[in-house]
């Protein structure tokens, strides 16, 4: 509860802020409850940059969301794949926004917490790079607010095993900045 007060007052910052335009947010939101049709999972990559903004505290900006529809993925209401011939579009486009891959989102059927296969799959196609993985729940289709969305950290792998932050409910809002005036280029299609 010191912990929650100390973020509130602002004497605790977060490790790391994610920020998004606030159209961005809306529109990759609505963008997964499409692609999902109320029955099946669906995601994307989140392209951007990190700003290192010293004493331990990282600024990823989103500045692009590449869907894994436009990848050819394939899935069903529990999973998704994404055939591997297609992972290097997303390097390729990493290039011409001259961004990384700084995390992914997707949806999942009921809750926002990370399934065995998201904890020892992470999306990116570099498992040992770190970036940030967001779960929204019942496929997209409440609300886009952040206090709704899982949020986990990738930290590495240790023996073949990913290791995960998960930031709890209460901190969420802290970690997800919806309100941005960064450059964006959108949903790439």
């Amino acid at each position: 509860m010191l912990d929650l007060i100390k973020w509130q007052l602002g004497i605790k910052k977060p490790s790391f802020l994610l920020c998004f335009t606030e159209l961005d947010w809306q529109d990759i939101h609505r963008t997964l409850r499409q692609h999902s049709a109320g029955g099946r999972e669906s995601g994307g990559y989140l392209l951007g940059t990190i700003k290192e903004m010293g004493r331990g505290r990282t600024q990823i900006l989103v500045s692009a969301f590449l869907p894994y529809r436009a990848l050819g993925a394939t899935s069903s209401a529990q999973w998704l794949q994404i055939p591997n011939t297609k992972k290097r579009r997303v390097y390729r486009h990493c290039r011409e926004l001259e961004c990384s891959i700084i995390g992914d989102i997707h949806t999942h059927p009921n809750g926002v917490e990370q399934s065995e296969i998201d904890k020892q799959n992470p999306m990116n196609p570099d498992p040992s790079r770190r970036h940030v993985a967001l779960i929204l729940p019942k496929f997209a289709t409440p609300q886009p607010a952040t206090r709704l969305t899982g949020i986990y950290r990738h930290v590495g792998r240790k023996n073949r095993v990913s290791t995960w932050q998960t930031i709890p409910r209460h901190l969420r809002r802290y970690h997800i900045n919806t309100r941005s005036t960064h450059h964006s280029h959108g949903i790439i299609t």
